[in-house]
């Protein structure tokens, strides 16, 4: 049941809203131009050819991996886009990062297509930190939770990529005469 209260401070709000005659014009800053244009294109279409790329290079390495019969992939994958996540958080927090210049959009690219490899990682440790930092967690834990989770969530994809390539392996009998 709504309260007499809320329903009081609702008509109030409702007032003072019909009372003031305020209007918002739109400025859109983005202006279409060709470049733009041609620019999110080519954005798109990276952004889409690293996610291929990505988990075929993926699915390549957890097939030879089989193959092999070893499970070090499992760790050293997780691993290394851990650090990898850790060099750009730090690469972005720094002051010291060229932004102008052909280094800074080579550096820029870079880091760009690494995030979006690393996108499945960072969605859910990025989540787990914003619920960290809410709950008002020191530094130190919320960096070891989201090391943690982006780990985990690499471990998670690698387990899931051999768990496919092991329930598509063809079965043979060998029934003979």
């Amino acid at each position: 049941m709504v309260s007499l209260r809320a329903i009081t401070v609702a008509i109030a709000v409702a007032s003072l809203a019909a009372q003031q005659d305020f209007s918002v014009p739109f400025q859109s800053r983005f202006v279409p131009s060709p470049i733009s244009v041609w620019r999110e294109a080519l954005i798109g279409l990276s952004a889409g050819l690293v996610w291929y790329g990505t988990w075929k290079a993926l699915a390549n390495l957890v097939k030879r991996e089989q193959m092999k019969r070893r499970k070090t992939l499992r760790y050293l994958a997780p691993t290394a886009m851990l650090a990898g996540t850790w060099i750009v958080f730090l690469a972005l927090s720094g002051s010291r990062w060229p932004t102008a210049g052909v280094v800074g959009l080579l550096l820029n690219g870079t880091l760009f297509l690494f995030i979006l490899a690393d996108a499945p990682a960072l969605l859910l440790s990025s989540g787990l930190l914003n619920l960290a930092v809410v709950a008002g967690l020191p530094p130190l834990f919320q960096g070891l939770m989201g090391s943690a989770v982006a780990w985990l969530a690499w471990f998670s994809i690698i387990r899931l990529c051999e768990w496919r390539q092991e329930v598509n392996a063809r079965v043979s009998l060998r029934i003979t005469n």
